[in-house]
């Protein structure tokens, strides 16, 4: 109906205009335009109202297809940041039974399901990636004093896992329905408050937070802060300048350990984290973990920044620093606020 009546009114136009000298041929372009235009959208309406989506195909270059809404999809929601989505699958198979969170065409985590396996650090986050081995390092921990961690990126909550009794995790997340479905379909947060830990999360843009809380009540004194905002097509340069490193800086507790994950597809970013450390006169160590499918982690690159000695001298450091000196062949890249630069980042594709 709402195509017919847009083609009734084009055409009247096109009579009135045709009497007023309007050439007939581009009147006629605009009635057909117009109709394919509410068309597509009265078609895109009906075919969410039934069940079904559309989204791109990466197999026909250019292409559109079809598929139904799964009975997977727990919870589903679109704002300023994009679409966000809650899958449950492999209800069949116990071991493998999990939520996962996706944004657009990018998993920002999943948690497994079975009690036994529920606590488990899951994706770029395992007990072998960058981040779990800044906490496990860590003096602290080795000593069993209560740590204070920060996170930039909440995903579905995943580091909480490494929050013990006594422990404090302060997330930041600039997306709210991303913070919603992380409390109201998974279990990491709740459950390291339940283990005596806590948990607090700031929305908003997490380098204006983070200047804004070392204005008004100091530093936050992170044993390790983690920046996990760099696995999108896009990362946010904002987040890797000097003055933004600086606020990082002055986040940490002395000999705190500064965690980025740098895993991308498209930019390796290790250059630049390396010469905003040594801008800073910190070291800087390249973690890659190649992943485990049975145990649920994905393949990452982490950065660790710090001028901890303790941290610096593990053995585990020792190794991945001969591995990120012989990985890194681009030269150390240093970003500001005034200029930065993808080119010569760029990561083949093909």
């Amino acid at each position: 109906m709402p195509v017919l009546l847009v083609l009734a009114a084009l055409r009247e136009r096109q009579r009135r205009a045709r009497r007023g000298g309007v050439p007939r041929l581009r009147l006629g372009y605009e009635v057909w335009l117009g109709a394919a235009v509410v068309l597509v959208a009265d078609a895109h309406l009906l075919l969410h109202a039934r069940g079904w989506e559309i989204r791109h195909s990466d197999e026909i270059a250019g292409a559109w297809q079809l598929q139904e809404m799964d009975e997977d999809t727990l919870a589903r929601g679109r704002n300023f940041y994009g679409l966000m989505r809650v899958v449950e699958l492999n209800h069949a198979w116990p071991e493998t039974h999990h939520r996962a969170l996706l944004h657009g065409r990018i998993n920002h985590g999943f948690q497994y399901l079975r009690a036994d396996k529920r606590a488990r650090p899951t994706s770029y986050f395992g007990t072998t990636s960058g981040v779990g081995q800044a906490i496990a390092l860590h003096p602290r921990r080795d000593r069993g004093q209560p740590m204070r961690l920060g996170v930039l990126g909440l995903g579905v909550g995943t580091i909480a896992s490494y929050a013990r009794a006594g422990d404090t995790i302060e997330f930041y997340e600039i997306n709210p329905l991303a913070i919603e479905l992380a409390r109201g379909y998974f279990h990491y947060l709740e459950d390291a408050e339940a283990r005596g830990a806590a948990v607090e999360i700031y929305a908003g843009d997490a380098r204006l937070l983070l200047e804004r809380q070392l204005q008004r009540a100091g530093s936050r004194r992170f044993d390790v802060l983690a920046v996990d905002a760099f696995s999108g097509d896009a990362p946010p340069i904002h987040l890797l300048t000097r003055e933004c490193f600086q606020t990082y800086r002055e986040h940490l507790a002395p000999g705190g350990v500064l965690a980025l994950n740098v895993s991308n597809r498209f930019v390796d970013l290790k250059p630049v984290v390396r010469g905003l450390a040594d801008d800073a006169g910190m070291a800087a160590i390249h973690f890659h973990d190649a992943g485990s499918q049975t145990g649920g982690t994905d393949t990452s690159d982490w950065m660790l920044v710090t001028s901890n000695p303790r941290v610096l001298e593990a053995d585990e450091v020792m190794y991945r620093e001969s591995e990120f000196d012989a990985a890194s062949a681009r030269p150390p890249v240093l970003w500001t606020d005034d200029h930065s630069s993808l080119l010569g980042l760029m990561i083949p594709t093909l």
